[in-house]
């Protein structure tokens, strides 16, 4: 399922559609090659998350960061995380920048980095 990508995206090309489904797989912790996944994350917590605690932005922003960091690290998507920035754009969107390393999976392979930049709405 890529809704929750795709909704970050917007409209994309049918050509697009495979680095899609890769990109949500390796988010959602499905690719964990030889790790446990534990949590599997099929949606975005941030739009719940939002309407809970909205109406106080810098709170908001901590849990969001909380949340994020809790979902990147128990479904195995990455080891480290080098980058999370969070912005909110007015009341309806959240601006999402990321860079994490990738758990090492071959002694002799460097982890890779996992890079996203895009705007999660937040009336969802």
């Amino acid at each position: 399922n890529t809704s929750g990508i795709r909704s970050f995206l917007g409209q994309v090309d049918r050509a697009d559609t495979w680095d899609l489904d890769l990109l949500e797989a390796h988010i959602s912790g499905t690719f964990s090659s030889g790790y446990e996944t534990g949590l599997l994350v099929e949606a975005s917590p941030i739009p719940e998350l939002y309407r809970q605690f909205g109406n106080t932005p810098e709170r908001f922003k901590k849990f969001a960061r909380l949340i994020s960091v809790l979902y990147l690290k128990l479904s195995n998507t990455v080891e480290d995380i080098v980058e999370l920035d969070l912005e909110l754009l007015g009341s309806a969107q959240l601006r999402v920048q990321f860079r994490g390393r990738r758990p090492q999976f071959a002694v002799n392979e460097a982890p890779s980095i996992l890079e996203f930049e895009g705007i999660c709405p937040l009336s969802e």
